[in-house]
Parts: structure tokens; C-alpha cells; sequence
């Protein structure tokens, strides 16, 4: 079996903030030896600045790129993957590498790595050697490994002394023996200490990204805790109810968030898209409906369409006002978008507008779109809000408030939707249904 051991400089620690690799050195393993033959060693040029704090660690700057001809990671990703072809990748903190590696493989448009084995020197370090600094240069010292040579990290030399702990951990007898005189105390590098805490920090980030969105409307998160990718929320009313009103402020509550926020996808089948963003834009800058239309406009609302223009030109949205659409091509207009965020929102307004030319009667019709829409949800692990228009009550019966009864005239609707949200004309009240 052929192993290449991997290791990786960069300009920092996150590639989804930008960050990108400097330097990439890998060294393969073969019948149990490090074969100081077969290596690949390349520095890169990241098109962007290096902070100094960075170069302090390695020692790698936009002189010293010039000097070693780098290269953009595009020039050079296929001669990397060919080099490490039909191999188990191994890495020390394989996430941290990992991360980079597959960050710039997918924006050179080049074959990903995810299909390849992958072993962790840090995770077998920590299963066998618990509650110890297990860095590389802990390892090295562990197991009596040269690294005398290692002034700066470097991606090679990193990888070879990577490749030297792992064969150490992988032979049973490599544990050092026990001597009668007390060792020095072990030291742990700054900034192996801070990757580990950054790899950390993701788990939970990640973890905090697992929980229901919230949307912003105090009664709907108190009782749900917000809604979940893969669910179909129905928001149904009379006429002038306030259903798009509730819908905009719960997507621009989710797209507009500091943290994690949501890509949203609207199709506006009832209105323009620049109808839209007119409403969308006087309601987050608290202006009157008739003062957007009279175009009477004072100082105090263009500096609050300045403050709404500049969060929304920061957002993932994007809305669509063709109209009738069918099931399929919502998924493929969701399909086409380049995600920006890894949580998405559909928003369709409404109901009677899509297409599901295959059911026969319009009762059945309606239950098939609910019931394919709340299929896509989960498909594309996006929570899909749909709108739906109900006739409007008698006369004598105004103030009554929507039921679940209220649904039957769409058919079976509501046992599709994971949560049903009800609005009244002529007032700001809303219902939770589910």
C-alpha cells in the first residue's frame, strides 16, 4: 500500500475566510520506509497578502514566492493529483489540511479528494497518548526523531518528519522505553496549540449551525425554537392578510444575520421581482407604504434605504418572478445558484401559481405540489416557505380566526407542512398551526 504524507503552509487559518496555501510538501511511504525519492514539493503563489504574523511562523513571503517562480494552486492541482493518485493521504490534524486542499481543488475546477482514505497522525497520537502534548514536535521528541533541522515550519519538511511519527506510532515496539532519570517537562508550540483550538472551535460552530434558525418572531421561536433545513412551512390567509409581510420578515431575519446567514431563493409569482424589492426595501427601512409611493422622501429615509440597501447588497438572494413555475424547475433554478452559505431558504408566493400537470382534479393538485415540495425540502435540505391564499369568510363571520378546517378547500395540504402559520386581515395577529 502506498501512503503520501501531507503537509501545507498558509496565509492562514480559514479558507472559507480567503485564506489560501503558500507551500505544499508530500513524501510517500512505501514497504514500511519513507522514500525521500518520491516527493513533490511545491510553493504557491495565494493572490492575496500574507500577514506578517503568518510569515513569522514560516517564513514564507511575497519575496521569497517571487524568488521560488510560485505559482497559482490551478497551474499546479493536477500535477499534485497525479502524484497522489490511488494513495492513502495522511496528515497531522488531517481537517486543518484537508480544508485547504479541497477549497482549492474545487475553485481550480479540478477533481475532489473526498473518495480518498485519509489517517490523522494527531488522532492517533491522541488515542495513544491521552492527556499529553501531542504536536509534531512533541511526537518527534517522543520518539527520538531529528528535527534539529526544522527552524520554521515547511510543508516538506513537516511531511517527512509527519511520515517518520507515523511509521514510530504504527510499530507496536516504537513505544520509548522508560528511563530512571525524570525527562524535561514537555513544551507545546504556540501555534500547533492554536490550530487545535481552531479545529475545535469548528466542531462547534458546526454543531451551533445544527440548530432550528431562528426567525425572528417571538412566538414561532418560542414554541419551535426557529425551523429546520428540510421543512415545508405554510403560511396560509385571506387576501391582504399579511402573508407576504410575515414571509419577507422571516427570510430577511434569516438572510440577514451576523451569524450563518441563510441563501434565500424567492419566486415572486405574484408580483415583479423589482415589486419585490421596492416592498422589501420600504418594510426594512420602515417606510410607509404611501410615502414609497408618492416618492416624498426626506433625509431620514434615504439614509435608512443607504443602511437596508448595503445589508441587503451583502446577502445571498436572489428572486424570480416567472410565473407559473412547476416543481422541477424550482429544483433546478435552486440547482443553478452558486450557494454563497451552506443553509437555504425557498420562498414561493404562492401556492396556486405552481404547476402539477399530472394530478387530474384541482383538490388532488394542490395535495401533490405540497407533498413534492416537502420531498424537495428534504432532498435539498432546505427549508422551503410556501404561501397560500384561502377564500375569504362570509361577511357575518369576519372576526373568526383560520383553522386547520379552513385548509380542506386545497385538499390534504396540511399534512405535508412541518408547521402551519396562519394570518388575519385586519390585524397584526398570527397563528401557529403546528
Amino acid at each position: 500500500m502506498r501512503l503520501v504524507v501531507i503537509d501545507t503552509e498558509t496565509t492562514g487559518l480559514s479558507p472559507k475566510n480567503g485564506d489560501k496555501m503558500v507551500e505544499i510538501g508530500a513524501i510517500a511511504i512505501e514497504h514500511d520506509q519513507v522514500q525521500m525519492d518520491q516527493a513533490f514539493h511545491r510553493f504557491i503563489d495565494p493572490q492575496r497578502e500574507i500577514p506578517q504574523q503568518v510569515v513569522e511562523i514560516h517564513g514564507i513571503d511575497a519575496a521569497k514566492l517571487a524568488a521560488e517562480g510560485a505559482k497559482p494552486f490551478a497551474e499546479i492541482g493536477a500535477e499534485f493529483l497525479d502524484f497522489i493518485a490511488g494513495a492513502t493521504l495522511v496528515f497531522h490534524n488531517a481537517p486543518f489540511d484537508l480544508g485547504f486542499i479541497k477549497k482549492e481543488l474545487a475553485d481550480a475546477g479540478l477533481p475532489g479528494i473526498n473518495t480518498m482514505p485519509v489517517v490523522d497522525t494527531l488522532s492517533m497520537a491522541r488515542q495513544r497518548f491521552p492527556k499529553q502534548p501531542n504536536h509534531l514536535d512533541a511526537l518527534c521528541d517522543r520518539f527520538a526523531i531529528d528535527r534539529s533541522h526544522r527552524a520554521l515550519h515547511g510543508a516538506l519538511i513537516d511531511a517527512t518528519l509527519t511520515a517518520h511519527c507515523f511509521l514510530a506510532m504504527s510499530d507496536e515496539d516504537s513505544l520509548p522505553a522508560s528511563e530512571d532519570e525524570p525527562s524535561a517537562l514537555p513544551t507545546q508550540s504556540i501555534i500547533d496549540l492554536v490550530r487545535d483550538v481552531y479545529f475545535e472551535l469548528e466542531q462547534r460552530h458546526k454543531q451551533a449551525m445544527k440548530e432550528p434558525l431562528p426567525t425572528g418572531i417571538t412566538v414561532l421561536d418560542e414554541k419551535h425554537g426557529g425551523i429546520q433545513s428540510g421543512d415545508l412551512i405554510l403560511i396560509a390567509g385571506e387576501a391582504d392578510s399579511g402573508k407576504t409581510v410575515l414571509a419577507t420578515d422571516i427570510v430577511h431575519q434569516l438572510a440577514f444575520r451576523e451569524f450563518d446567514p441563510c441563501s434565500v431563493l424567492i419566486f415572486s409569482l405574484r408580483q415583479s421581482a423589482l415589486q419585490w424589492a421596492e416592498h422589501a426595501l420600504g418594510s426594512d427601512a420602515s417606510v410607509d407604504d404611501a410615502i414609497m409611493k408618492s416618492g416624498r422622501f426626506h433625509a431620514k429615509h434615504w439614509r435608512a434605504f443607504a443602511a437596508v440597501s448595503g445589508k441587503m447588497a451583502e446577502s445571498d438572494m436572489h428572486i424570480c418572478d416567472a410565473s407559473p413555475v412547476s416543481i422541477q424547475k424550482i429544483a433546478n433554478t435552486y440547482r443553478q445558484l452558486n450557494h454563497q452559505t451552506s443553509r437555504f431558504v425557498i420562498l414561493i408566493d404562492d401556492l396556486h401559481r405552481i404547476t402539477q400537470p399530472e394530478a387530474a382534479s384541482t383538490e388532488r393538485n394542490y395535495s401533490a405540489i405540497t407533498r413534492s415540495l416537502k420531498l424537495l425540502a428534504t432532498e435539498l435540505k432546505a427549508a422551503i416557505i410556501l404561501l397560500a391564499e384561502l377564500p375569504a369568510a362570509p361577511e357575518n363571520d369576519a372576526n373568526r380566526k383560520t383553522e386547520i378546517a379552513d385548509l380542506q378547500c386545497l385538499g390534504c395540504i396540511h399534512q405535508d407542512a412541518d408547521m402551519i402559520l396562519f394570518t388575519h386581515r385586519g390585524s397584526s395577529a398570527m397563528t401557529v398551526g403546528r
